[in-house]
């Protein structure tokens, strides 16, 4: 269930308990109720549980507890607001990207305002799984400035929930401005752009681009290239200023790529 800051909802509470005898005439019905009011300060999500235990105390043959438990976490949109250090109860999302046995890619379900890496030692999870990421830790990349989020455990839905489809974006859009988000502080809170980006801040997320090679690398095989549409973007290799975007796709690349070739790239988005 989610919910806006500035709301306040009422949770009803409820535990109802009967016992009988055993010859099965009533002895004792014992209702608790309890009702409290929850204030949003943030952006949030709103999960509970229902649980149903049976037990009975000596000489009596039926006893029923009913429990809902309430839980309420932070949205996803929200976290890297949050400097370096900061800790939060849980991120969910989809996984849009696995990089290898230790780290992945999440993205919001629905908004797809937010993406972001996430370490995690032996995750085995898949493309489209539904992750409950839990007690993490907000961190920055030194390599490149990208925010990243250290887990201690994930958890996921099953089945496997949806594949997210790549955003379609322009090179000169790649990156984003700076995302320094209102109520931030600290130190590296928000998402680095890239230099002159333009438009919203997209780092992390699964996006695509279409445009022609415009240079390949000259190692054996090539582990990148350059990619241009038009649109201005450019990067620099070293000393040297490149049109384009840097596509990098170690193992990837097609044996014959040539410059002039026209291409698609589809990959997480990420500055550098």
């Amino acid at each position: 269930m989610p919910l806006k800051w500035g709301y306040s909802v009422t949770l009803d509470t409820a535990m109802s308990m009967t016992t009988t005898p055993e010859d099965h005439s009533p002895i004792c019905v014992d209702i608790v109720s309890s009702t409290t009011t929850l204030h949003i300060d943030q952006d949030c999500s709103l999960a509970f549980r229902t649980c149903k235990d049976v037990a009975a105390p000596d000489g009596y043959i039926a006893s029923k507890v009913i429990r809902r438990i309430y839980s309420v976490f932070s949205a996803n949109k929200n976290i890297k607001k949050y400097a370096d250090g900061a800790s939060v109860t849980m991120v969910n999302g989809i996984v849009t990207h696995i990089i290898d046995a230790d780290s992945f890619y999440i993205e919001e379900r629905d908004k797809r305002l937010f993406g972001m890496r996430v370490n995690k030692i032996g995750h085995g999870l898949s493309d489209g799984d539904e992750v409950y990421v839990l007690q993490v830790t907000i961190a920055t990349s030194p390599a490149n400035s990208e925010r990243y989020i250290a887990a201690s455990s994930v958890t996921t839905t099953s089945p496997p929930s949806m594949v997210i489809i790549p955003f379609g974006i322009r090179g000169i859009c790649l990156g984003g401005k700076d995302y320094l988000p209102a109520g931030g502080s600290g130190t590296n809170y928000g998402q680095v752009g890239v230099v002159n980006g333009q438009g919203v801040n997209n780092v992390g997320l699964l996006v695509r681009t279409v445009g022609v090679v415009a240079y390949i690398d000259n190692s054996t095989p090539p582990a990148w290239f350059m990619m241009s549409d038009g649109s201005g973007a450019a990067y620099y290799d070293g000393d040297t200023l490149r049109d384009g975007v840097k596509i990098s796709a170690d193992g990837l690349i097609p044996s014959g790529l040539e410059v002039g070739d026209f291409v698609t790239a589809t990959g997480i988005c990420s500055a550098k």
